[in-house]
């Protein structure tokens, strides 16, 4: 995992590069598959308050099909780190189209994404779904 900028696997898992292809193919521009992608992981993992740091080991974890397996509980990192591997190794962006940025919340260093589409860089902060935050916006200080 990255401080600054992730590096997404060079080799994905087949489930994983099913899943872009199937984005890449319901998604009509960049913005659609930021949307699906940001939907998708969403969906799949969330992260919460307290266990934060009752799962302090969980934010180790670097193996992307290890983590594709086990949906559910997972840092702001962790979920950052698939959200970018989506975007990242989709054929709408690169590397260069997404920014890693942070911010306090609830009094601990939190991760989100910035994506940039067309001139726009839009935050995405997939992790914190219990606040309902839409694309576009990411948690600050306390939630």
């Amino acid at each position: 995992m990255g401080f600054t900028k992730y590096d997404p696997p060079n080799r994905l898992p087949t489930e994983v590069v099913d899943t872009i292809h199937q984005m890449e193919t319901t998604s009509r521009d960049p913005r659609e598959y930021l949307e699906h992608a940001y939907n998708f992981v969403r969906g799949r993992w969330h992260s919460e308050r307290l266990e934060t740091i009752t799962r302090l080991p969980m934010i180790f974890r670097t193996d992307i099909g290890e983590i594709w397996k086990t949906p559910g509980y997972a840092h702001c990192t962790t979920i950052n780190f698939i959200l970018y591997t989506l975007l990242a190794r989709s054929r709408f962006f690169t590397a260069d189209d997404l920014r890693i940025r942070h911010t306090f919340f609830n009094g601990v260093l939190h991760q989100y994404l910035q994506v940039r589409v067309g001139d726009t860089w839009i935050d995405a902060d997939p992790s914190t779904s219990y606040l309902h935050l839409p694309l576009g916006q990411h948690a600050k200080f306390f939630g």
